[in-house]
């Protein structure tokens, strides 16, 4: 008869309990994930989070809640951004905190910490648990993250890898506990599809996920475990495939609607590569793809700005390029051919890296930065299944070798020294993110030839009335990039700023003519010449520089008509506006323009003919539509449609203060 245990025996049975391995394995990826970034809780609001959650009112009441889902990003429809459930969680957490930074970085972290874990679950699915834990510890101490986790906005990124994971794992569960072992039924499929619209409501960059669930339900299981055919998950899973269009479908239509449109303006794209065809956008970002391995690999230096300086723009292949090239075709095969033997995980993994960052790749089209550390995020999940699978083959040849002791100490050592070193350089990485100046100054540090970071600290001081601290940091810009439009737009409004009216007109004309394809800078540099010299100036300046394709077009004729205007020839300007459209007669933004100058010459039903036509064609911007509107109507008497239009326009455009400024006008009217 055995004996009963004594209390000693029973308190040590106790502690095992608590101190399972997947328990131990929990706290400590939990800490990882969590550590680097607890200093940042004390951090404000920083960089993009001002455009995006500060300087939008609409997002700091309960209303804004519901806002979120018929706004664009920015508040400003012409970026081309439309997140709602990134701006639902931004105005959720404004309203729950009072508007305290430490809650929305606690919610970043948070999220990092939950797709750490998701990631843990998903690594174990096909490999041994060693592996698993040992991927997801890399993971969550990976340098390559600190722009997405630390500043707020970012954050979207990670979300889209939360719910991107979630609806993989849902797929992958479901297949689990089906006969056949690939079939999905309808309960998994909406699950499934309703996490995939919450992730590209999240951002953009996760519109490839249902394409990575196919791939991850196709081969990303043991190399023993049971190979089902393409055909297989295409049938097996047919309901979450087509559900999942219908989801993107939803989406798209949504932000149809709000946005007024699906394409971005050109002046929101990066300006390296905002005039390249397809060609030479593919020979740029081809030739950064090393820099692009290198982070994702391991990130010893981070940049908070990757422009010209770095990713150089090309128009033709270059060794770097092909080299790329190249190498991508030996790693795809080598994925493909162990595929072939057996073992789908690298190819699984690689291809999940392809399609999460082909998004923010400037390959299928031009985005708003030629590079950024933050849209790695999702890329880098796929790079931790690489990481895991390698882990798992070591510790197999390991174990086979020298038995399960020998495979644990010669795997585990170096990867916890990776681990530590993952810290050690995240860490301190976290740190510039607490405010604009540490962040912009930062940037200088770590690329002084890189002109965005001059430009930022320059906007800095812009923002603070100190003028002259702002131009030597913006003069600086214009040395390393005189070509950036951006620059330039800024650099000439600090010259108005002091007074320095004739060096502002002699930057914007040689500007203008070094850069003839940037819209922004030519009208800057007309409505200064206008200023300094008059109408007649520009009229001349127009005249000498004739248009030759639709936008100049566009800006000839926006102007020319103003320049009549000035000169009181409305006459003029009206028919200036009419020869354009003679040549552009479905270009929306010109038929807003003559609506609006036939609306100031006291013409209200042609007026209202012109802007009918506007609103049915694309190129004036919805929230100028709507305040049109408010103005006709006013002028024909009927106030309460005028307020309806203008705070509609309010809606889509909170941060235009025009628009505020006009509502109130009309509240005075009344």
């Amino acid at each position: 008869m055995s004996s009963a245990p004594t209390s000693s025996t029973s308190t040590t049975i106790g502690w095992r309990r608590i101190f399972t391995s997947e328990r131990v394995a929990l706290f400590l990826l939990i800490l990882a994930a969590a550590l680097p970034y607890l200093s940042s809780l004390t951090f404000g609001f920083v960089y993009d989070d001002l455009g995006v959650i500060v300087e939008v009112p609409s997002r700091h009441t309960w209303l804004g809640v519901a806002q979120a889902w018929v706004q664009s990003y920015w508040g400003n429809p012409e970026t081309g951004l439309y997140r709602p459930v990134a701006q639902f969680m931004y105005a959720l957490l404004w309203n729950l905190g009072g508007g305290k930074p430490w809650l929305f970085h606690l919610y970043a972290i948070a999220i990092h910490v939950a797709t750490t874990l998701l990631l843990w679950w998903l690594l174990a699915r096909a490999t041994n648990r060693w592996a698993a834990f040992f991927g997801a510890l890399l993971f969550a101490v990976d340098p390559v993250h600190v722009e997405a986790v630390a500043n707020i906005v970012n954050s979207s990124e990670v979300l889209v890898a939360l719910f991107g994971i979630v609806c993989i794992g849902v797929v992958l569960r479901a297949s689990m506990r089906s006969d056949g072992g690939v079939r999905i039924g309808w309960r998994p499929a909406l699950l499934a599809a309703a996490c995939y619209a919450l992730a590209i409501g999240a951002k953009e960059s996760g519109a490839g996920i249902p394409a990575i669930a196919f791939l991850c339900l196709w081969g990303w299981r043991a190399s023993d475990a049971k190979r089902p055919s393409f055909r297989e998950v295409l049938v097996g899973g047919w309901r979450v495939w087509a559900l999942c269009t219908v989801a993107l479908a939803g989406v798209v239509t949504a932000r149809y609607f709000v946005l007024g449109g699906l394409t971005v303006s050109q002046h929101w794209v990066t300006h390296e590569v905002r005039n390249f065809t397809f060609a030479p956008r593919f020979w740029t970002m081809t030739a950064a793809w090393p820099l692009v391995g290198r982070l994702l690999l391991w990130p010893s230096k981070l940049r908070m700005h990757y422009g010209s300086d770095i990713v150089i723009p090309l128009t033709e292949p270059t060794i770097w390029s092909v080299l790329s090239l190249a190498t991508a075709a030996i790693i795809v095969a080598c994925a493909a051919l162990l595929a072939r033997r057996g073992d789908r995980r690298p190819l699984v993994a690689i291809t999940w890296v392809a399609i999460a960052f082909l998004p923010a790749s400037n390959l299928l089209v031009p985005t708003g930065q030629l590079l950024a550390e933050r849209t790695l995020y999702l890329p880098s999940v796929g790079m931790a299944l690489l990481v895991a699978w390698g882990i798992d083959v070591a510790y197999a040849w390991g174990r086979a070798l020298g038995g399960p002791f020998v495979a644990q100490l010669a795997t585990g050592v170096p990867l916890a020294a990776v681990a530590i070193g993952g810290l050690l350089v995240t860490y301190p990485e976290v740190i510039p993110w607490q405010t604009n100046y540490t962040l912009f100054l930062r940037g200088i540090e770590q690329a002084p030839r890189a002109s965005r970071p001059w430009q930022l600290m320059g906007d800095l001081y812009a923002g603070k009335g100190e003028h002259k601290k702002a131009l030597m940091y913006l003069e600086r810009a214009h040395a390393l990039e005189p070509a950036n439009d951006n620059i330039v737009y800024f650099y000439s409004e600090q010259l108005h700023a002091i007074g320095a009216y004739e060096s502002e007109l002699a930057l914007l004309r040689d500007a203008a003519r070094e850069n003839p394809t940037s819209e922004q800078t030519w009208v800057m540099y007309l409505v200064a010449l206008g200023t300094r010299r008059g109408p007649d100036s520009v009229l001349a300046e127009l005249a000498r520089v004739p248009a030759h394709d639709s936008t100049s077009l566009n800006w000839h004729a926006v102007m020319k008509g103003e320049a009549f205007y000035n000169k009181d020839m409305p006459d003029s300007a009206i028919a200036t506006y009419r020869a354009a459209l003679v040549r552009q007669p479905r270009s929306g933004n010109l038929h807003y323009l003559l609506a609006n100058m036939l609306r100031q010459a006291g013409k209200i039903p042609e007026a209202a003919a012109e802007l009918a036509l506007a609103d049915s064609l694309k190129g004036a911007r919805p929230e100028s539509l709507l305040r049109m509107h408010s103005e006709i109507a006013l002028a024909r008497g009927d106030s309460a449609a005028a307020r309806r239009a203008i705070s509609q326009a309010i809606r889509l455009a909170p941060l235009d203060s025009s628009l505020v400024t006009f509502q109130k006008s009309l509240g005075r009217a009344s």
